[in-house]
């Protein structure tokens, strides 16, 4: 028997707000206290989580010999078009004012992990992100995949 057990299904949507009119010097962008576009695979998305919209579906199981596979799949939209795109508290990274699209793109992960003791695991994944049209023209905001080993102690 491989699968010891139901996946998991998650469907999930998250929001944070974004300035609806950047020259009226007031600030309506999330203001996140620990900002970081990183997950369970590390800084793989380009930006944080500051004017965005995440819509998620995944599913969890366990697998043979106590290993459990996730895999997920991300698609991301600006919360709204007149403000940019952040990586960090600052002022945003990448502004694309002739965007017809609010839509960032779309990340996979497929994951899986083994608890070493009671206080540590060991996982080994992939993710792909595909930018969209909005981050295309950011060179270093395109397309990016990397395979990854991470021990939590």
């Amino acid at each position: 028997m491989i699968c010891s057990a139901a996946a998991r299904l998650v469907l999930s949507y998250s929001f944070a707000s974004g300035d609806k009119n950047p020259s009226d010097r007031k600030i309506g962008t999330f203001n996140d206290l620990h900002p970081a576009g990183y997950n369970e695979c590390g800084f793989l998305e380009p930006f944080s989580w500051r004017n965005i919209r995440d819509l998620r579906a995944g599913a969890a199981w366990q697998i043979k010999g106590n290993w459990r596979m996730v895999a997920n799949a991300h698609s991301y939209w600006l919360a709204t078009v007149r403000d940019g795109v952040y990586v960090d508290e600052g002022p945003y990274v990448a502004y694309n004012p002739d965007a017809r699209s609010s839509r960032l793109g779309a990340r996979i992960l497929a994951m899986t992990s083994h608890p070493l003791s009671s206080h540590a695991d060991i996982a080994f994944g992939y993710a792909k992100f595909f930018a969209a049209d909005y981050l295309r023209k950011f060179g270093s905001m395109s397309h990016d995949a990397f395979g990854y080993v991470t021990v939590r102690l």
